[in-house]
């Protein structure tokens, strides 16, 4: 009976000496190699999770270069075949009951051609080339001004010609807010039985507007030194032969004025012929005459080119309005005057001609060419590019559009 307690107490001490070894062990952590182990498992998770990161960073960075690149030539597109498919010839042809023809238009400028300077005709589409690059100018009529007319009675004073275009009478038709063509509407007083007044006519129109006064032409919508097209319509030269194409003659204008003639409301430009440098680089033909039968026109001159520009901050593609491409003293060429807007940034344009023949022309050199009347459609090829997000990547993309010229010579 005596040794029952020591025992107790014995195995008591014992379990109390385990269960301190378990809380030793248990608050020293873990051991250098468990630590190791949890540190190499931690880093490969870090790096896998930052290599995943970086990759999608990158690849995120490249599309979005990418479409930024796609959406520029994209929209430069749009721009060119806006300008391309209705520009060329826009407003200039003339017609009798067998042709339809643009006319041949004037000269800008003149070139060396290996034997004597010869002058450089101008076409709807006209070849050029830029420091190297492609590039080219379309010639059309203003169209926010309606069409002219002229009336075959014209007078000549010294050296100005006064020509005459029809208007119609106050009581003439109009369109209505749709557009459409419509009865003049009457006030209550005509309603009555009175005629229309001239205050029903609304003597400033506006020509960018669709309103019913738009498709009458005022003075105000011309100004005195603006630049004109007088256009014959094609005539034949005998009964047994095809008509002549026109040839257009370049008239600076004086003034416009409003008259009444025989209760006949005229438009009177008055005009003189660019001849002897008074029109700049721009001249006439020799053979052109300023004779005026049915169907002739008076068409205001537009001009707009498209170009490379190069500079510090990469290549852009421009468009020029009211400028020229002259020569520029060393052989090539140069863009002087007009206003240029940035049509998009491109790394290369290059523009190919499609004739009538069949025949696809690359931009010579020259804009000495015979075939400015046979161009059918034009190929334009643009190239974007931009660098990638490391080492030597390079981003490149490139479109290549067909554009139909909508106006040409037809019989």
């Amino acid at each position: 009976m005596s040794d029952k307690p020591s025992s107790i107490i014995r195995i008591n001490i014992n379990n109390k000496n385990k269960n301190k070894n378990k809380f030793n062990k248990i608050s020293k952590g873990f051991s250098l190699i468990e630590l190791v182990v949890t540190i190499i498992i931690t880093a490969i998770i870090l790096s896998s999770i930052i290599f995943i990161y970086r990759e999608f960073m990158r690849v995120h960075s490249r599309q979005g270069r990418v479409m930024l690149i796609e959406r520029s030539l994209e929209a430069t597109s749009t721009v060119l075949k806006d300008s391309l498919t209705s520009l060329p010839g826009r407003g200039l042809a003339t017609s009798n009951s067998t042709l339809y023809a643009i006319p041949l238009l004037p000269f800008a400028g003149s070139i060396y051609d290996g034997t004597k300077n010869k002058q450089i005709r101008l076409g709807t589409i006209t070849p050029y080339k830029i420091n190297g690059n492609d590039a080219f100018t379309v010639v059309y009529s203003d169209t926010t001004i309606p069409r002219l007319p002229l009336d075959l009675v014209s007078t000549q004073i010294g050296t100005t010609k006064v020509v005459r275009v029809p208007l119609p009478n106050s009581d003439a038709i109009k369109q209505d807010t749709l557009g459409s063509i419509g009865s003049k509407e009457h006030n209550s007083n005509n309603s009555k039985g009175n005629s229309p007044s001239d205050d029903d006519i609304d003597p400033n129109p506006n020509p960018s507007t669709n309103s019913a006064s738009s498709v009458i032409a005022n003075p105000e919508m011309f100004q005195a030194g603006q630049l004109m097209l007088l256009i014959d319509s094609p005539i034949f030269t005998d009964t047994s032969t095809q008509p002549k194409q026109p040839i257009s003659i370049l008239v600076r204008l004086v003034n416009v004025s409003e008259v009444v003639i025989n209760n006949r409301r005229f438009l009177q430009f008055a005009f003189d012929i660019c001849q002897n440098n008074n029109c700049g680089q721009l001249t006439n033909d020799p053979l052109a005459t300023t004779t005026i039968s049915d169907g002739a026109i008076l068409a205001p001159l537009k001009l707009t080119s498209f170009y490379l520009q190069k500079d510090s901050f990469g290549n852009k593609l421009i468009r020029n309005d009211g400028g020229l491409i002259l020569l520029d003293g060393n052989n090539g060429f140069t863009v002087s005057g007009g206003k240029e807007v940035i049509v998009g940034e491109t790394d290369s344009f290059k523009v190919d001609y499609h004739l009538t023949d069949g025949a696809v022309i690359a931009t010579p050199t020259s804009p000495l060419v015979n075939w400015l009347g046979d161009v059918l459609s034009v190929d334009v090829t643009i190239t974007g590019g931009m660098p990638g997000t490391q080492g030597s990547e390079y981003f490149n993309r490139s479109a290549k559009i067909n554009f139909p010229t909508i106006l040409r010579n037809i019989q």
